[in-house]
Order: C-alpha cells, then structure tokens, then sequence
C-alpha cells in the first residue's frame, strides 16, 4: 500500500502528516447520476477514515505527494503516537444514551480519557455508567476486529505500542446495550515534508 505525504494542513492533520492509503474508486453519493457523472471531470482522492474529528472524509489527491519507499528505510512504524479524536456514548441501536453515562475527553481530577507516554490508553469510565461487559479494538480501514477482551473494570488500560500506523476504534459494550465508541489515530512516526524546487524529502520525529 502506497505511503502519502500532505502538502497542506488538512482539517486537523498537519502539513508533512503520512498515511497509508489506496486511491478511492467509489463513487460518492451525490454524483450517482451516471449522464452527470459522465460529464463530470475525474476526481481523485483518497478516503481518510478520520480527519481528525472521528469521521472519513475525502481527501483529494492534489493535495498530496507520494512518498518514496527509500525515504522508509529502517522505520519502526510501532513507534509513533497515539492521538484519540472523537469520545461518544450511545446505545446499541444508536440511538443517543442518557448524559449522566457519557464518556468525555475533558480533564478532571480524574481523567475520563487520557494517553500515557503516546502509546497506552486510559480510560475511566463515569461511576454512574452501566458496567463494562467487553472491549473491542478495531482496524477502521478494513473495519476488522483485531482484539476482543472481556472486562468489567471501570478503569481501563489498553496498550497500542504493538500496533503500527493507523486508524482505530475502540469499543466499550456495556450492560444495559450502552457503547461507548473512542475514535484515535496512532500517527506516522516521522513529519516528512517535499521540497518541489529541490526534489528532497525532509524528516522530523512526529511529537503530536
């Protein structure tokens, strides 16, 4: 899978952030008309699964540059930080969940969300939520389940250091059919950034 590198700030990722991502084919749903969409010049893009506030967007191909396989060499993409991007509570069904059981990114005495040395997530859930039954961790690309715990701690410690680069979901299912959804990113190790006028690739240590 190719390696792309944004030229420009995009949404709340940052110019010289790098993902992993196969152009979009798909059509979106507004240009379905196929005698519109004939006359339509080609969009390419890629699908972002998070831009940074939990959900996919489009991100056009112009806005990005390739980036090389050498400029890879020797990367350790277990590495980089963690970034969560959106908390929400709800039902099973998807219907909203009552305010008293909702989790929240903001600090308190005690942290509801928070991320330990940019690679471990802790997650305390509020005292009036209905107890936790499991814990899913989720590869948001392929949508696929790649670890499914059992748990009824109220305090919860789920480290990502084995994971590489990418996109992920972490669910809580509760009793009384309560989920709670915690969207996050584990970012690129490196901020890599392409001068055109010189052609070089420039790399920092990524410090979100």
């Amino acid at each position: 899978m190719p390696y792309i590198i944004l030229k420009n700030p995009f949404i709340r990722h940052y110019a010289g952030s790098v993902f992993d991502l196969e152009e979009n084919f798909q059509r979106s749903s507004w240009d379905m008309n196929e005698l519109l969409y004939e006359r339509m010049p080609a969009q390419r893009n890629y699908l972002l699964p998070d831009g940074g506030k939990g959900f996919a967007v489009e991100l056009s191909i112009s806005d990005t540059v390739l980036c090389p396989p050498s400029v890879l060499e020797g990367v350790d993409l277990t590495i980089g930080p963690c970034r969560i991007t959106s908390v929400k509570t709800q039902l099973s069904n998807g219907e909203n969940a009552p305010i008293e059981w909702q989790l929240s990114m903001e600090k308190t005495s005690l942290f509801d969300i928070d991320i330990y040395e940019k690679q471990e997530v802790k997650i305390e859930l509020p005292p009036s939520s209905p107890s936790p039954q499991s814990v899913e961790i989720i590869e948001r690309k392929g949508n696929k389940i790649l670890k499914s715990i059992n748990s009824s701690n109220y305090e919860l410690s789920i480290d990502f250091k084995d994971f590489s680069n990418g996109f992920y979901e972490i669910r809580i299912h509760c009793k009384n059919n309560i989920l709670h959804i915690i969207t996050l990113i584990k970012c690129f190790p490196l901020v890599i950034t392409f001068d055109p006028r010189t052609g070089k690739y420039t790399t920092m240590k990524t410090i979100w």
